[in-house]
């Protein structure tokens, strides 16, 4: 039995999260929610010191996280943006709980005091992951993410790291 490691990204992961990535590109309610890595600076994948990027493998990759400046500006630094996601057939096993446990734990680390959640308003899975880790919800923002040329609405959820 392959044992669950989460470990941040090195280069010879591209492939994989590639092919991560484009499984999304189908499912309206999960693609944008995790920020597609290969539109930002942050890819390909690296790990700065406020800006971890790390994968889920067990034998093979089955999930990825970030954690990013929320926003990226001085009165915000503390706070970060996280982001997960895991595979479609490896859903409901318990790999997004342990993905967000460890993104919280680099949180904790990295000083961040806040991390912040944004999920589509049709992605009841991932809004229901972040409510039973602890998040609080703080609102809805109708219209405000535009993905695939329509503007769509987000849950915006917050939790307390340090």
């Amino acid at each position: 039995m392959d044992i669950l490691y989460i470990r941040p990204t090195v280069q010879d992961d591209l492939t994989a999260l590639n092919d991560l990535f484009a499984q999304f590109e189908e499912d309206e309610s999960v693609y944008w929610d995790f920020v597609d890595l290969r539109k930002s600076p942050h890819y390909p994948p690296h790990n700065d010191a406020t800006s971890p990027v790390f994968v889920a493998q067990k034998g093979q990759i089955i999930g990825c996280g970030c954690l990013l400046p929320f926003p990226p500006c001085p009165a915000f630094s503390r706070s970060c943006a996280l982001n997960i996601c895991v595979r479609e057939d490896k859903r409901e096993q318990g790999f997004g709980r342990a993905l967000l446990d460890y993104a919280l734990s680099e949180a904790a680390r990295l000083g961040y005091h806040v991390a912040v959640a944004m999920v589509h308003m049709d992605n009841a899975r991932a809004l229901e992951l972040f409510r039973r880790s602890g998040f609080l919800e703080d609102g809805h923002l109708p219209q405000s993410a535009y993905a695939r040329g329509l503007y769509q609405g987000i849950h915006l959820l917050h939790r307390v790291v340090d």
